[in-house]
């Protein structure tokens, strides 16, 4: 049975014409994200990943990924932001077609800007995939952490969102996106924050770029920074949060990463080549013997998401025979009406703990000073 809320905002939008969705303000008051965040987050999801209701698979350079780009354009403006589209050329399947970067920026005391980044696109359509966790989750995240910011006076810091297409075929979006920025824009970046599928994993963590297992080869001068103080800033300020409805953690060492890094497979790397701490949010689980062991590609031990699991060995009964591995981005169950029915309360949870420390975080004097800029 699918839950109640997931059938109520599915008929939300049975009953409009338009992907647009017309929130209700949040209160100035109070910027500590309610009850109603995580559902607004929720709404979102199913505007971009919801094949009857919203917009669905969202490959890069189709019409659904234009889609994509359009309803979050859409979004910015209705809360106020002045939304810029940034477009691009891509290949796909040795055929030309065009992607799109949406950015907006929110005015903080100091010129000097912290970047906040998620892509739209997704892959594995074939295997049944519509991207509901990669990466509508971090998407919609984005999108309410945009809608509270807005309403702050006094940022410490400017904030620009960017919601990034093409990653799943090379991070297109993001390297576009820093490749065309000045070097004086790019000089004014303090940090970035990557939000990939930020629900549905058994684990909240924060990531910092490996100095060892992260390729810039395909960056122009580049210079990695494997700095972990923006990281440690954000699990910092969760710690002290008795109240979020998820914790974040920092990921063990394991012979894949040390303790707290992460490889280069997603939009931050454009970044952290570009000699900008970056800090990575992902829900998944570290602790699996995946099929290529501990590297977070196996994201719940939940029985439906394996062919046989075994908890002593926190990996397959029979490696040789398993064949879902316990992963869920690119497959066939990362769609709500997969999700909802086995992590519905985890993933509102999830949703409304990346909004409240993010929100809580980048409006904190005390946490943004510990970025030294």
């Amino acid at each position: 049975m699918k839950p109640l809320l997931y059938f109520a905002l599915c008929a939300l939008f049975a009953s409009s014409s338009s992907l647009l969705v017309h929130a209700a303000p949040l209160s100035t008051e109070d910027s500590a994200p309610n009850t109603l965040i995580g559902t607004g987050a929720l709404t979102h999801i199913i505007a971009l990943a919801d094949d009857k209701k919203g917009i669905g698979a969202r490959p890069a350079g189709s019409k659904q990924e234009h889609q994509a780009a359009q309803y979050i354009f859409q979004q910015l403006q209705r809360v106020g932001l002045k939304a810029e589209q940034q477009t691009f050329a891509i290949e796909v399947n040795e055929k030309q077609a065009t992607s799109i970067n949406i950015s907006a920026v929110i005015p903080g005391k100091s010129k000097k800007r912290i970047v906040i980044g998620a892509h739209f696109d997704s892959t594995g359509v074939e295997q049944g995939s519509l991207g509901a966790t990669d990466n509508a989750s971090g998407v919609a995240v984005l999108l309410a952490v945009s809608e509270q910011l807005v309403q702050m006076k006094a940022l410490p810091y400017s904030v620009q969102v960017v919601f990034f297409g093409s990653e799943e075929i090379g991070k297109l979006g993001s390297n576009y996106f820093v490749r065309a920025m000045p070097k004086a824009e790019l000089n004014n970046i303090i940090a970035m924050l990557n939000l990939d599928t930020v629900i549905g994993g058994d684990v909240l963590y924060v990531h910092s770029s490996s100095p060892t297992d992260f390729s810039c080869k395909k960056i122009e001068n580049a210079k990695l920074n494997t700095s972990g103080v923006f990281r440690d800033a954000l699990l910092a300020y969760g710690a002290s949060q008795p109240s979020l409805p998820a914790r974040f953690e920092l990921h063990e060492d394991s012979e894949v990463f040390a303790a707290g890094q992460t490889g280069d497979w997603s939009d931050h790397q454009a970044f952290a080549c570009n000699n900008i701490p970056i800090a990575y949010i992902e829900a998944t689980n570290m602790d699996i013997n995946g099929r290529g062991g501990k590297d977070g590609y196996s994201q719940s031990i939940e029985a439906q998401f394996w062919t046989c699991y075994s908890g002593k060995k926190i990996g397959s009964c029979d490696p040789d025979n398993e064949k879902k591995w316990g992963e869920i981005w690119h497959t066939q169950f990362d769609r709500l009406d997969r999700l909802s029915p086995v992590f519905n309360t985890r993933m509102m949870e999830q949703l409304k703990a990346n909004i409240t420390l993010i929100v809580g975080a980048l409006n904190d004097p005390n946490t943004m000073a510990k970025l030294g800029k």
